[in-house]
């Protein structure tokens, strides 16, 4: 079957799921009311992380994670600080975690690419330094929620490798191997017994670590100043193992030093000779990015990021175009993220030959953001050609 003869059979299937989205996206009144209010303000951003945090006090983790969905769905432009807001709900759960020994963890903590998690492993570390007490919680949560996400312990994980970074050493600032040193550390410690696998426990751990790393980077305060100017030639020091990710963790850094240029961005990614590194998943990944930033465009940033793409050479267009997927999966509106993934895939603007390989990347991970009930849902209102793609 080629390709124009699936994709117009597809695009009926999507119309159908989006003609009934309105019934499902109506908010309640209070919502509508509080959305629009911030939308109005002079502060957005600021509005909506006081509606967030109110709204876990009042109602608990459940309450607040319908309410950034809502805000989500109502305001595309909150994608781009979706995940400061999921991390403040995770330090807020750990100082009641802390008090009560009990917090009411919820599946929901997916939204926002797994910002909670990574708050409330910062925080726990930050108070408690016991790592293995979050490795245990990481483990029960990757068992309670596995029918929900397959992930919700790796996203843990990696939020102990974020909280394991120490900036408040002074004789550490300025040298950014000796400010992560420890953490990497501790990740090979507390990860210890669980299986090694390119992206299993240690490695979400340590990219937690990176991540955290190139955060406070991000202030003049610490003076690592080599992450401003040339973020991957300190990646290029650490273990072959690890370059992966730390050049992954400095794509925010590498933004900021090409001002958000994606193909200058590439052309430093591209010209990267580090060994154990693959170039082209680096491109998936600074690709993400693109959706963070073009989200709020009339169509989420598909044409944009589809006629960015083109512009790269072989076989980087590939790579580019899976990152995009990935981006509506990353950044997208939660629990619609699928139907924005969908619409890329389907587009008319695709580039001939690149459909199946959009629809096999994203397919594949619905698992990490959905249950088995709702990926299968999904896949069964796809052409048939596509739907062994939801299986892995």
């Amino acid at each position: 079957m080629t390709r124009s003869s699936r994709i117009p059979l597809f695009t009926l299937t999507l119309v159908a799921l989006v003609s009934g989205a309105a019934l499902l996206l109506s908010l309640p009144p209070s919502h509508a009311v509080a959305i629009a209010t911030c939308n109005e303000s002079d502060a957005p951003d600021a509005c909506f992380d006081v509606l967030v945090s109110d709204a876990y006090r009042q109602g608990g983790l459940q309450s607040a994670f319908e309410l950034i969905g809502n805000i989500a769905d109502a305001s595309p432009s909150f994608s781009v600080n979706c995940h400061g807001n999921a991390h403040e709900l995770g330090r807020l759960s750990y100082e009641d975690w802390r008090a009560a020994g009990e917090v009411d963890f919820t599946p929901r903590a997916a939204y926002c690419g797994y910002g909670f998690y990574h708050g409330f492993m910062e925080a726990l570390l930050a108070d408690s330094g016991d790592a293995k007490k979050g490795r245990e919680l990481c483990e029960h949560l990757g068992a309670a929620f596995e029918e929900e996400s397959v992930d919700a312990d790796g996203a843990c994980y990696h939020g102990i490798g974020h909280g394991a970074v120490d900036g408040t050493d002074v004789g550490n600032w300025g040298n950014p191997d000796a400010m992560i040193r420890s953490a990497l550390s501790l990740c090979e410690q507390v990860m210890a017994g669980l299986p090694v696998t390119p992206t299993g426990p240690l490695y979400r751990c340590t990219t937690g670590a990176y991540n955290a790393l190139e955060i406070l980077s991000q202030s003049e305060k610490y003076r690592l100043t080599e992450l401003a100017s040339n973020p991957f030639s300190f990646c290029a020091r650490q273990k072959a193992t690890y370059r992966q990710g730390c050049n992954t963790n400095m794509i925010p850094a590498l933004m900021r030093l090409v001002r958000d240029d994606f193909i200058a961005a590439t052309d430093s990614i591209t010209a990267l000779t580090q060994v154990g590194i693959d170039r082209e998943s680096l491109v998936t990944d600074l690709f993400h990015e693109y959706i963070r930033l073009h989200f709020a465009e009339g169509d989420h940033g598909i044409a944009s990021g589809i006629a960015t793409c083109i512009k790269l050479s072989h076989p980087y267009v590939a790579a580019c175009i899976d990152g995009l997927a990935g981006g509506y999966l990353k950044y997208g509106t939660p629990t619609l993220e699928y139907k924005q993934l969908l619409a890329l895939c389907a587009s008319p603007v695709l580039p001939q030959g690149h459909a199946d390989h959009c629809f096999a990347y994203g397919l594949s991970r619905l698992r990490v953001l959905y249950s088995q009930e709702k990926t299968d849902a999904i896949c069964r209102g796809l052409p048939l050609a596509f739907q062994s793609y939801c299986h892995g």
